[in-house]
């Protein structure tokens, strides 16, 4: 599978997929045709709610501090992003450090958005990704790809 092939099946995989993870991401070049792919390393801030404000940065714009006006400025900007006919794939460097928390907050944020307009894609040490999957069935379940 070609990173083209992973990002487009993330992206668009709706409410019940949108997520992979993996040791590497594959190798072969790929054209990413109507899809924005975000990397972000746990190294910046291991947290989802870091990687919210962060990725609200990312899009040229200061995050609002109080938490739900900040989740309803994120999934418009994501929307926006759609809507210029662009999924968003977040490729997340080192997830295996992030908590189960986060992983949480991560599903919640592919939920708010209605699961059309963003993907994650998940890069770490795949035994402990593994553990922290499994034992939440609602991240499992969304599981599209393991690479």
């Amino acid at each position: 599978m070609t990173k083209a092939e992973l990002f487009k099946d993330v992206a668009s995989a709706g409410l019940s997929g949108g997520f992979a993870y993996g040791q590497t991401l594959p190798k072969e070049p790929g054209t990413f045709d109507g899809i924005l792919v975000v990397d972000y390393d746990t190294a910046k801030g291991a947290s989802a709610n870091f990687l919210m404000k962060w990725l609200i940065a990312y899009f040229g714009e200061k995050p609002i501090r109080k938490r739900e006006s900040r989740d309803r400025q994120l999934k418009r900007l994501i929307q926006e992003a759609h809507q210029k006919n662009r999924h968003l794939v977040i490729v997340i460097h080192g997830a295996h450090l992030l908590s189960m928390r986060d992983l949480k907050i991560l599903k919640l944020l592919h939920e708010i958005c209605d699961g059309q307009y963003i993907g994650f894609v998940l890069i770490g040490d795949t035994e402990k990704l593994e553990r922290k999957i499994k034992a939440l069935p609602e991240i499992e379940m969304r599981i599209t790809h393991k690479f």
